[in-house]
């Protein structure tokens, strides 16, 4: 098994549909296989078939290569051309989410579960050896259009439009198509190493010319292995698959259906479950559905609607025991063939992972700096920035009061809720921080006790302490230093153009000293109300 390594540079926009609205065509962020594979059947027609005078579904490659489905066709996805390498891009896996407080902050939640609120990213996403993720978005244009009612007369009389939204010219996708070494050297040698197409919708206009390259041949199954051998180590009895196309699945009936049920029946029997060591459970996911419907040319009509897990699908699958040489060899096979229907179109692909790491940091590569503005901006402009400085430093101290307040339940003392409710109506009725560490000196000795006995997991400080010595200036601090860059760049030019400072303004920092605490006191309460709730189950 072989595979040959292509590349479609976009030369004008390029409209991939994939639905939107009654006057908005959205357009999907990647290039399909499926439309590879049409842009290479009608290339061969035209190039091959016309001379011979001969039917498609006659000719013996042909057939072979667009038909039978002995070639398959992965989807391109987005390449970052940065000044030493290329970095391919791939769907990021749906388990792999960013906090919604601090977008610089990711979290692995196959590995476990966190207290923060957080959102998929949604996006491409390269992952590092360092625990890095580059993470990027394909760029796109949005062009106007006016209806034409009367196609004969050629331009638009009524005055309605509507809107294209397409990918931008000059962006590099990539891709494979895999097969036999034979067949792909007999493949490449009638299209040749480049040539030029149209793709998408409206190409006959002003959309859709692309240039395709054709690279080198590689041993597929060596890669892979490769690939398999560094992420999955021997001993190990969990993995994690995650699905790089969009994944099809049919009932015993034939029809498409979406579910664990159905995918668990496809997985025993590729594994083909004859021994213990290849007994598994599906014992996480996270997944997305989306519907599946295309044009096809020679049709002239839609093809039937499929339904399917989206790109970006993870699954953790637990076998009952250690992975071995045998089950290690199924699980390459289903890196290399994929799993599902329509799999020469370019679905059902598969990325094997173990379980990963529990964090990830953002890296930008290639990435230009923004010029500060030389002219002072306009008041109405300062003072929006002014509050999205706010809004995101007030979400970073409530992030960090969840974070901090995670474990204090647990190690050393536990805190009563009328004692935290006591906390609270304190918090709210102090006119300052330097008036409510003056009540809490006041506070009854069998309440400071309990504040004194309480630790974080981490931290040798007690509450009481914690409480007591926590200045609003050391927060703010701390807060802004870990705010994101972008943050931090826009606050340094309102501090430079309108002389707001953040870091000195005393009225901000009492307000989130507030709230910092006043988060933190609420997720003891809930702690308290979840340790109560197991103690009755």
């Amino acid at each position: 098994m072989s595979t040959l390594k292509y590349r479609v540079r976009t030369i004008a926009p390029v409209l991939i549909s994939s639905g939107g609205g009654s006057n908005v065509t959205e357009t999907k962020e990647y290039i399909p296989g499926r439309m590879l594979l049409g842009v290479f059947a009608a290339k061969y027609i035209q190039n091959v078939l016309n001379e011979k005078q001969l039917p498609a579904h006659e000719d013996k490659d042909f057939y072979k290569y667009f038909l039978q489905g002995d070639i398959v066709f992965s989807n391109a996805y987005l390449i970052i051309e940065d000044s030493k390498k290329e970095i391919e891009l791939l769907p990021t896996p749906l388990s792999i989410q960013m906090s919604k407080a601090d977008e610089n902050d990711f979290f692995n939640l196959m590995r476990e579960e966190v207290d923060e609120t957080t959102k998929a990213l949604g996006k491409y996403t390269h992952f590092s050896s360092d625990k890095g993720i580059i993470v990027d978005l394909p760029k796109k244009r949005l062009n106007f259009h006016h209806y034409r009612e009367d196609r004969i007369r050629g331009h638009g009389t009524g005055g309605g439009i509507f809107n294209y939204e397409a990918l931008a010219e000059g962006q590099l996708f990539g891709g494979t198509i895999s097969g036999e070494e034979k067949d792909l050297c007999r493949f490449k040698k009638k299209f040749g190493s480049k040539f030029s197409a149209r793709i998408g919708r409206s190409r006959n206009s002003q959309y859709g010319y692309v240039e395709i390259e054709l690279l080198e041949i590689e041993n597929l199954l060596r890669n892979k292995a490769r690939e398999t051998n560094d992420k999955i180590k021997a001993g190990q009895n969990e993995v994690v698959l995650t699905f790089i196309s969009p994944l099809i699945l049919v009932n015993q009936y034939g029809f498409p259906e979406v579910s664990l049920e159905i995918l668990q029946c496809y997985l025993e029997k590729f594994f083909n479950c004859n021994t213990a060591a290849e007994k598994f459970r599906i014992e996480k996911c996270f997944t997305r559905i989306e519907r599946i419907e295309n044009h096809v040319a020679v049709w002239r009509l839609k093809r039937p609607l499929d339904m399917a897990f989206s790109e970006g699908s993870a699954f953790k699958i637990k076998f009952k025991k250690a992975i071995d040489k045998e089950l290690e060899r199924k699980l390459l096979n289903l890196a290399v063939h994929g799993l599902g229907e329509r799999r020469n179109e370019g679905f059902g692909q598969v990325l094997l992972r173990p379980l990963m790491g529990e964090k990830y940091e953002r890296r930008d590569v290639g990435k230009k700096r923004e010029k500060k503005p030389q002219n002072n901006p306009p008041q109405l402009v300062k003072t929006i920035f002014v509050a999205i400085i706010k809004k995101n430093i007030t979400e970073s101290a409530v992030r960090k009061a969840l974070s901090d307040s995670r474990d204090v339940c647990l190690f050393g003392g536990k805190l009563s809720n009328n004692l935290v409710g006591r906390l609270e109506l304190m918090l709210k009725a102090a006119e300052g921080t330097e008036v409510f560490v003056q009540a809490l000196e006041k506070l009854q000795q069998t309440a400071q006790t309990a504040l004194k006995s309480c630790y974080g997991r981490d931290s040798q400080q007690t509450l009481w302490e914690k409480l007591e010595k926590t200045t609003k200036k050391e927060l703010i601090d701390d807060l802004y230093r870990k705010s994101s860059l972008s943050i931090r760049g826009i606050t340094s030019i309102l501090e430079f153009k309108s002389n707001f400072d953040f870091k000195n303004e005393t009225r901000f920092q009492e307000e989130i000293y507030k709230k910092y605490w006043l988060a933190y006191l609420r997720n003891i309460r809930r702690k308290n109300k979840e340790i109560k709730k197991k103690g009755k189950e």
